[in-house]
Formats: structure tokens, sequence, C-alpha cells
């Protein structure tokens, strides 16, 4: 079994009602399987957003976990677009989403590397550093 195939089977299998998502919950919630797996099933928050169909309460849940803070900008980028579903569901028409910036610069642009470590640098018992998104 392909990879991709393998992660569609966990999401398909953890939240067997995905099939009623919009496309771009689907793509976002293969995407966190691919780094996840399984592990997805303890996003108790997520599960509840998700179920209720909720694509804002579903992205607080992603923002506020440990795997925000492993990923770093995936996770910026995915929780932008969950929000970005429920900007399009109220019909509000406007992306609420804003990027990490160090020094004024965007932390998940392409090749700026060394803003990214900046941005998400993460002291000894420090907590993560939580973007606004």
């Amino acid at each position: 079994m392909l990879s991709f195939q393998k992660h569609v089977k966990v999401v398909k299998d953890l939240y067997p009602k995905s099939s009623d998502w919009p496309g771009e919950v689907k793509e976002i919630m293969v995407n966190m399987a691919f780094n996840l797996g399984g592990r997805l099933k303890q996003f108790t928050g997520l599960t509840a957003g998700l179920a209720a169909k909720n694509w804002t309460k579903a992205a607080d849940n992603m923002l506020d976990s440990s795997w925000y803070c492993q990923v770093k900008c995936r996770a910026v980028r995915l929780i932008a677009r969950m929000r970005k579903m429920a900007n399009k569901e109220d019909n509000w028409g406007v992306c609420m989403s804003k990027y990490p910036t160090y020094n004024g610069k965007s932390c998940c642009s392409e090749n700026n590397g060394a803003c990214f470590k900046k941005c998400f640098k993460n002291r000894k018992g420090a907590k993560c550093k939580k973007f606004v998104v």
C-alpha cells in the first residue's frame, strides 16, 4: 500500500464520517495522519470539532497541542487552512490567518530557515511560542 493510501485509510478508520467533510478538510487530516498516524485519535477536541463540522474548534484544538510545536510551520499552514474552511462556510470571505514573523519577516516563507528557527526556538523549560493563526 502506498504511503498516501495508508494515511487516507488511517483518516477513514478514525473518522468514519469523514466522507461528509469538504475535500480541503480531508486533505488537512491526511496531512496530519502522515505525521501522527493513529495517534490522531488522541486529539479528542479536534475529533469533537470535526464531528460537529466546527472547523474553528478543530483549528483551535490543532493549535493547542504538542504536535503544533513539533511540526512548526506545517501546523501553522494546516491550521490556517482549517480556519479558512470555517470562513468559507460562514461566507465571511476573509482569511483570518497570520503567519509567524521574526523581525518583520515571515517565518513560513520559502528558504527562510534561519528565521524559522528563531521563531520557534524552544529553550530548556520554555513552552513553544504559540502564534495566532
